[in-house]
This record gives C-alpha cells, structure tokens and sequence, in this order.
C-alpha cells in the first residue's frame, strides 16, 4: 500500500550526507526528447522523494550496480524505495527534468507527477518545453504514464505560496470527487490549446474519466487560490488580472455555475478560507466577530455562524479534522467551540510586531500553527 502519498523537496541528508551541486549542460535551448523517452518505476513502490539534484557520493554508491546495470541514465530529482526499502530512480530517462511533487490519488491507482518548470534555458526545461507538458498521470500498477494536458505550466510549490492572499496557503494540486481534479498554473512559454491559454495564472477542472480540461476562472480574472468540494465543486478566489481588486469567495458547481459566497462592502473578499471534507467551506467573516461556514445545497447558499468576538482572525483546519483560528492575542478552537486560547501569544512578541514589516499578514507575523492529533506545533 502506498501509506504515504507524497513528500516535496526532502533534503538529502536522510540518506546519508550532504549534497552538492551536479554539474550539467545548461544554456540548452531545443530538445528532442518525447514521452517514449520517459519511463515510469513507480509500481511496488512505497515512498517517493523528490530532492534537489545532487551528487551525494552516499546515494549514488547505494545505486552504482543499478547505474551499470541499466542502459539509461536516470533523472535524479524522483528517488523511490519499496517496501523493503530497497532504493531505486522513479523516473527512468536518458534526458533530465525537473520532477517537483508526486501526489496519490485516494485509491492508490495512480501518482501524478508535477514537473517544476521555469521557463528558462536549462536541461530541464528544454526537455519540459519538448513534452510540452508538466502534469503526468502514471499508473501504479504497471508504470503506463501519460500527460493530463499540453501546454499547461502547473505552478510550482514556492510561487504558489507567496503569490496567494491565503495566510495559511492552499494547494496548487487537489483531488476532487471521482474524476476530478484541479490544478492551478502560470504563464509560461508552452503551447496550449486557444480556449486554455492563460495570460498569468489559471485555475482548470480536468475530468479524468473524459479526459477533458475545463477552465474554472475566466479570462478577466487571475486564478489565485482554491479548495476542492467533495461533490466535485470548487471554492475560489481570484485577482484583477492587474492586482488592483479581488473578486469575493466563489463556488462554482460541476456543472459550470458560479456564485458568490461572500458579499463584502468593497465588493472583494481577501482573508483566508479553507473547507471541510466534504461539502463546506469555512472563513473568518466580515465582521471579525464570528466564523462562517457554507455550503451551497439544491442551488442555494446556506450558511451557518460561530459567534467568537475575537477580532480579525485566520481560519485554519487543523489534520484533526477540527477547526480553528488565530487572532493577535493566540489559537483558538472553534469546533469544538472554547472560549479560551489553546496558545496565547505573549506581550514581548506583540510588541514586538509593532517594529516589524509584516508584509500585511499583521496577524500571523512570524507564527503559524500546525495541528495534528490534538497537539499543537508553532514557531515565534
């Protein structure tokens, strides 16, 4: 069983030593490579890893007889091990790319490999621009892979997070129910189909069973930030494509309807939101004062409140399942609902908030909590 569905940019210390830097060609421009060139050693497997590239001199002795064994060198950014841990290449190729997550879908059938893509003049991208694509499917079972959709540029993890109004970020990768995923991407120089070009960044519903990619946000807006339903809807948000304004929070059905969630004064919503894991959707209101939750049901908005009096505060789902938020003054637990802070946070570190550049996240500047099994990690 795959226990454990994915895990990004592992340093490579947990196999041994310290890496440095591979030397390779850069500065390439064209590549020949196509999707026969790549194939996949995902089945039987039990962990992937995605790293850095590297020449740890601990790795490559573990997969020296592999390296003379085999006709092919092999892209070095996917290592995998069964479960006898057992070290092997995931990702077997005469020709490199950037391999940056593998995500599992929830019936362990298929990993879905994500290339980081920059645009630029390396190897990698090169290679990226001839296959013309940087989301694969591959199957578990006996390693068939191939590409969701050309010409789509999925954005990678690092930009994804510090281009969102989240806090808290969401993925830039999500199961939906069924056959649906979603995906957002940026701007890049590949070659996609007229009614998929995306000027900045774009959020898009693929359908796995038709095969078919829609676009979740329009033409007018930048796709900026989204959670996956469980009936196959989708909750979004998104900016002018000129940064100037953002739209409220959104739901959009698997038939294609979207409505609003939120109705703020300014007319843009731009605090966190998470959702459940199901069919809700939940976000620190307008008001401060209390935490909405939503679900759309038979065409309808229906919403419910917790009123906390908290002031501005961060919704966050903790891995629990349960659901929290931060104000300036520490966490607390909203369901279940306590009046009393989990942590609070103390007088030195908000004073000394006053002398810092936040970067307008005032309220989680410098501390963000994690929660997993009741037990709470945070940093100050």
């Amino acid at each position: 069983m795959y226990k454990l569905k994915y895990l990004i940019l592992v340093i490579v210390v947990i196999l041994g030593l310290g890496c440095s830097k591979r030397e390779e060609k850069s500065g390439s421009s064209a590549s020949n490579m196509k999707l026969s060139d790549v194939k996949a050693n995902l089945s039987g497997k039990s962990l992937f890893i995605t790293i850095d590239e590297s020449n740890s001199a601990s790795r490559n002795t573990r997969l020296k007889k592999l390296n003379s064994t085999q006709n092919s060198s092999q892209t070095k950014s996917l290592i995998v091990f069964d479960n006898d841990t057992n070290l092997d290449y995931g990702i077997i190729s005469d020709y490199n790319i950037n391999i940056e997550q593998i995500k599992v879908d929830p019936l362990n059938k298929f990993g879905y490999m994500l290339l980081n893509y920059t645009g630029g003049n390396s190897d990698s991208d090169a290679n990226i621009r001839a296959l013309n694509c940087t989301i694969f499917q591959i199957n578990l079972s006996n390693n068939e892979i191939k590409c969701i959709e050309s010409g789509l540029a999925i954005m990678d993890v690092y930009q994804n997070m510090i281009s969102s109004v989240n806090d808290y970020h969401l993925e830039n990768f999500q199961f939906g129910s069924g056959n649906i995923i979603f995906f957002r991407t940026m701007n890049r120089n590949l070659v996609a189909n007229n009614d998929l070009y995306c000027s900045k960044s774009c959020i898009y519903m693929h359908n796995l069973a038709t095969n078919v990619t829609t676009r979740v946000s329009s033409n007018d807006w930048e796709g900026e930030r989204f959670v996956s339903l469980g009936d196959g809807s989708i909750i979004w948000a998104a900016l002018a494509l000129n940064g100037s304004k953002a739209t409220e929070i959104l739901h959009t059905d698997n038939s294609g309807k979207t409505r609003e969630l939120t109705s703020t004064s300014s007319g843009q919503f731009n605090g966190d939101f998470r959702a459940g894991d199901y069919l809700t959707g939940f976000w620190g209101s307008e008001s401060h004062s209390t935490t909405t939750f939503a679900r759309v049901q038979n065409n309808e908005v229906r919403k419910t409140f917790i009123t906390h009096n908290l002031g501005h505060s961060i919704v966050i789902k903790g891995f629990d399942g349960k659901v929290y938020t931060q104000t300036e003054n520490g966490l607390y637990s909203v369901l279940p609902n306590k009046n009393n802070p989990l942590v609070s946070i103390s007088e030195t570190w908000k004073n000394k908030k006053n002398s810092l550049d936040c970067g307008g996240y005032s309220t989680t500047c410098g501390i963000h909590f994690t929660i997993i099994n009741g037990m709470v990690f945070y940093n100050s």
